[in-house]
């Protein structure tokens, strides 16, 4: 938006036009990244991409008096195996939990322990959200998981690239979740 405004200087246009083409190649090498992953995944090697999905009312209410009340809100974190094609759901509303970084390990490390006993490397894919992926509880959970099983070898935790965060889990799992 800012390169169309008529009152950006020819410079300011040229940065911003830089900045916006650096951008986009950090998001196609981040999903070309994924991609190279995907395809020479093997049977010791999981691929994952993980998503917490937009926050669900509980119960889904068309009424509109209803809408203007105070809805339960129901949190959803799908791992996709893209090995497999299949996806785990860890569904909690906001009594039991809400949805930061120790939230969002657990049910990583829930996941992580029921690896089928041959996978010795796994590589997650996931958006950039610091309150729930890119922070110190995630990794401190990696290293606790890796240091109290003797399977796991290798986890590479990779991240796409702000605004272009196009995963499994959203086209495939979310979609088809709010499609009802």
């Amino acid at each position: 938006m800012q390169v169309s405004n008529s009152g950006c200087s020819s410079e300011k246009r040229n940065e911003l036009n830089i900045e916006k083409k650096n951008h986009q190649d950090d998001a196609e090498e981040a999903y070309s990244s994924k991609r190279i992953d995907s395809s020479t995944s093997t049977n010791n090697k999981c691929v994952l991409s993980i998503d917490l999905q937009q926050c669900l009312p509980t119960p889904l209410l068309e009424s509109s008096v209803a809408f203007y009340k105070r809805q339960l809100w129901t949190y959803n974190l799908t791992v996709h195996n893209i090995n497999t094609s299949t996806a785990s759901c860890f569904i909690w509303s906001e009594p039991i939990a809400k949805r930061g970084g120790n939230d969002i390990g657990s049910c990583v490390f829930n996941y992580l322990k029921c690896l089928l006993t041959e996978i010795n490397h796994v590589v997650m894919y996931s958006d950039c959200g610091s309150g729930q992926n890119k922070n110190s509880i995630m990794m401190a959970m990696v290293l606790w998981f890796m240091e109290h099983q003797d399977i796991v070898t290798i986890i590479d935790h990779k991240f796409l690239v702000r605004g272009h965060t196009r995963m499994e889990c959203d086209s495939d799992d979310h979609a088809r979740i709010e499609k009802g």
